[in-house]
């Protein structure tokens, strides 16, 4: 009877410990795969922000200051804010703001849950 009890003891101890080692083994690749699609984020993030001052500089807007915050939500969407400072923008019409943000919009990233806000300020 003892040899009994000590045997499914042992098989339940293994057992258990099985599950806790899975279980470890799924932490571990959810996240890697977190770190990865961060990773791929930051390069797209990086490559927008330069397109941007690209446009700006065409724009004649070269030394502009940029500001890019990222909020990530728990569902993974993200929203991003870009605030872009010139000394020349106070004395830009509505008009000539929106046809930039537009401008600016264009070479944003095309992915899926990323919203993008825009804010232009600066002395008149």
């Amino acid at each position: 009877m003892k040899r009994n009890a000590a045997f499914f003891t042992a098989v339940a101890a293994l057992l258990l410990t099985g599950i806790v080692l899975i279980g470890a083994v799924i932490r571990i690749q959810e996240h890697g795969e977190e770190k990865e699609r961060e990773a791929r984020y930051l390069q797209l993030e990086q490559e927008y922000l330069d397109r941007m001052r690209e446009v700006l500089k065409e724009e004649g807007f070269a030394d502009s200051g940029v500001m890019l915050t990222r909020t990530v939500y728990e569902d993974e969407r993200r929203e991003y804010c870009i605030a872009i400072h010139h000394g020349r923008f106070g004395g830009l019409s509505e008009q000539e703001k929106e046809a930039l943000v537009r401008e600016l919009e264009n070479v944003s990233f095309e992915e899926e849950d990323c919203s993008f806000i825009y804010s232009l300020t600066g002395n008149a």
